[in-house]
C-alpha cells in the first residue's frame, strides 16, 4: 500500500510538471502574437471592430447584392498565414459559415458574393489556447479571402 501511495504521488508531480511546461512552452509564442496584433494594427488603413478586435480591408465588395449571414451555406477561395507569413493553410472551404472560427463568422458577412478582403484577427477570434493542425495555441491569424457563392 506505501509503494502504491508513492507511485500515485510521484506520479501526479510528473502530471503537473507536464501541463505547467505545455502552457510555457508557448508563452513567448503568445506575446509574440499580442506584440504582432498591436503593430500590424497600428501600421495599416484596416478598419478594426473594437467589439472583437476584428481587422479587415474590402479589397472588392462584390457585384452581386447578396450577403451572407451566420447560417448561410458559403463558398470561399482563401489562404490563412501566421505571423511568420508561414502558409498553414488554403484552398476552397464549401460548408456552413456558423462552422467556421469567429474571425470568419464576422468578417464574411460583410461582403457581397463576388467580393473579397483580407483580414487579420487577435487568437481569441480564432482557435485561441488551442493548436489546430499547423496552427499553435494562441496565434494571430491572416486571411485573404474571396466569397465565391452564398446560399441562405
Amino acid at each position: 500500500m506505501k509503494q502504491l501511495t508513492k507511485f500515485s504521488f510521484l506520479f501526479l508531480i510528473i502530471a503537473i510538471a507536464f501541463s505547467a511546461c505545455k502552457e510555457e512552452d508557448y508563452a513567448d509564442w503568445k506575446i509574440l502574437n499580442d506584440n504582432k496584433y498591436a503593430a500590424e494594427y497600428a501600421a495599416t488603413n484596416y478598419t478594426k471592430l473594437e467589439s472583437s478586435g476584428l481587422c479587415y480591408l474590402i479589397i472588392h465588395q462584390g457585384e452581386i447584392k447578396k450577403r451572407p449571414n451566420v447560417n448561410s451555406y458559403v463558398r470561399v477561395r482563401y489562404t490563412g498565414k501566421l505571423i511568420t507569413g508561414k502558409v498553414f493553410d488554403s484552398g476552397t472551404y464549401e460548408g456552413y459559415l456558423s462552422k467556421t472560427v469567429a474571425g470568419w463568422r464576422e468578417a464574411i458577412a460583410l461582403l457581397n458574393v463576388g467580393g473579397s478582403m483580407e483580414m487579420f484577427f487577435p487568437y481569441s477570434l480564432g482557435y485561441d489556447s488551442n493548436a489546430n493542425g499547423a496552427v499553435p495555441p494562441y496565434s494571430m491569424l491572416y486571411f485573404t479571402v474571396e466569397l465565391l457563392d452564398a446560399q441562405y
